[in-house]
C-alpha cells in the first residue's frame, strides 16, 4: 500500500479482534531463496498481488529471496481460509519459522478481498 493509500483508509464499520505474537525463530541458512506457491484456485489479482509482494520484498535486497512457483512442493504454499474465517473478516493467517529455521510452510489467504472488501493488486 501507498503511503496515499494509508492516508485516505476509512475506518471500518466493524473491527475483528486481533491478536499479536512473536517468536525468537527466524529463518536460517542465509541467504537463502524461498519459493512460494499461489494455486490457480486463486485469482488473476491474487496472483498480481502476491508478485507484486514479492517483489517489494526482494527490492529490500536482504538475505532472503523469494521467488514464486508454478507447481506444488514449495517451501510455502498458499490455500485459501475456511469460508467462516472469511465471514469473521479474517484477511490471513499464517506462522512463524519452525526450531530448525524453515519457514512456516502455508499461508492462508481470504477469496474474497476483491468482492468484499475491494481491494485492488497495490
Amino acid at each position: 500500500m501507498s503511503q496515499a493509500d494509508i492516508d485516505n483508509m476509512k475506518s471500518g464499520a466493524r473491527v475483528p479482534v486481533a491478536e499479536q505474537y512473536s517468536t525468537n525463530n527466524l529463518v536460517k541458512g542465509l541467504p537463502r531463496t524461498i519459493t512460494v506457491y499461489m494455486p490457480t484456485t486463486f485469482d488473476a489479482g491474487s496472483m498480481a498481488a502476491c508478485d507484486e509482494a514479492i517483489r517489494r520484498y526482494n527490492a529490500e535486497n536482504l538475505q532472503i529471496h523469494m521467488v514464486r512457483v508454478t507447481t506444488s512442493g514449495a517451501d510455502i504454499s498458499f490455500s485459501r481460509l475456511s469460508k467462516s474465517q472469511e465471514r469473521q473478516g479474517v484477511l490471513g493467517s499464517s506462522g512463524f519459522p519452525s526450531s530448525t529455521g524453515d519457514p512456516y510452510p502455508v499461508i492462508k489467504m481470504s477469496g474474497v478481498l476483491v468482492s468484499t472488501y475491494h481491494l485492488t493488486t497495490n
